[in-house]
């Protein structure tokens, strides 16, 4: 709706029977507004059409520089100007102001404006007094606090380490071949550790080529062990034929210790596709991927440790 020559004044008329207020500030006459339950209900008593015209910013301010004025008019909406009457005390000292002006906006809902009630012009035709709602930008806030929680709480998915490991000697190749079933290099019974010997090995043997990367966590005594970040160790998936040394001799004091190595098998083709092309999958698609590869069953090689300084 366009108002008469862009601008238009401000009456107040007080409905008997419709809830409203004054408002009031000190360099204009107060004049009577209804509030949103006295607006709907003269809405839905009148026989007439009741029109909006738009919003008007009760405490809303001009900017002084004309060229500012205009950049702000048309970034934000201006369709016009209401005039509101200044009061007895303020024309008595300035004769020539006989009217304080409001830009109106066009009509827009959101969460950054509050109504505060309904002012009328004539003939029906109203506007909505609005201020800026606060609880709106605190929401908004909030939202983007949970929102950036949210995302630093997520999991990120970062792709499995491969670890190529140290080639293998033949006495620790598996003999049957051409298998789908994945094969392990079990412990003896008891590994002894000393500064001469120092590390347990783990292996994957070359009978699982093109078939299963295996990686290994450390479980000491029931206590998984743990990286320099308090993250659960792992070997990362080891490739075939390929074995990793894990100096526990510096880790342990002296003594007995049950030692697991819980190996989880990956599918080879997935695995390597994943850390090949890594970069084209998302977050979840990596996730579902890796989930597909990674075998359901997981195998646990044990043996008694034994620690010697």
């Amino acid at each position: 709706m366009k108002i008469k020559n862009n601008r238009h004044t401000i009456i107040t008329c007080e409905y008997i029977g419709y809830e409203g207020k004054y408002f009031r500030k000190r360099e204009i006459a107060p004049y009577f507004y209804l509030n949103k339950k006295g607006f709907n209900d003269f809405t839905s008593d009148s026989d007439r059409q009741v029109q909006v015209a738009g919003d008007v910013f009760v405490n809303q301010r001009r900017y002084k520089d004309p060229e500012k004025y205009e950049k702000q008019k048309k970034r934000k909406g201006i369709i016009g100007v209401i005039d509101v009457p200044h009061n007895e005390e303020h024309i008595g000292k300035h004769p020539d102001d006989t009217e304080k002006k409001y830009d109106l906006y066009k009509q827009k809902q959101s969460i950054f404006r509050r109504c505060v009630g309904y002012a009328e012009l004539d003939n029906h035709q109203f506007v909505r007094l609005v201020r800026f709602n606060a609880l709106g930008i605190i929401l908004l806030l909030l939202l983007a606090v949970l929102l950036m929680f949210m995302l630093k709480s997520y999991p990120k998915i970062d792709p499995i380490i491969m670890n190529q490991g140290q080639p293998i000697t033949d006495s620790q190749e598996a003999p049957p071949k051409d298998s789908p079933v994945c094969y392990y290099v079990p412990f003896d019974n008891t590994t002894v550790l000393t500064s001469e010997n120092p590390c347990i090995t783990l292996t994957n043997v070359k009978t699982n080529d093109k078939n299963y990367y295996i990686s290994f966590a450390i479980v000491i005594d029931g206590v998984a062990m743990k990286d320099e970040n308090g993250n659960i160790f792992t070997t990362g998936a080891i490739s075939p034929d390929r074995q990793v040394n894990i100096n526990l001799w510096k880790e342990l004091d002296e003594g007995a210790y049950q030692l697991e190595a819980i190996a989880t098998d990956y599918d080879y083709a997935i695995l390597s596709e994943l850390n090949q092309n890594k970069d084209k999958y998302s977050d979840a698609e990596y996730a579902a991927l890796l989930k597909k590869a990674k075998m359901p069953i997981s195998h646990t090689l044990s043996t008694e440790l034994i620690v010697k300084k």
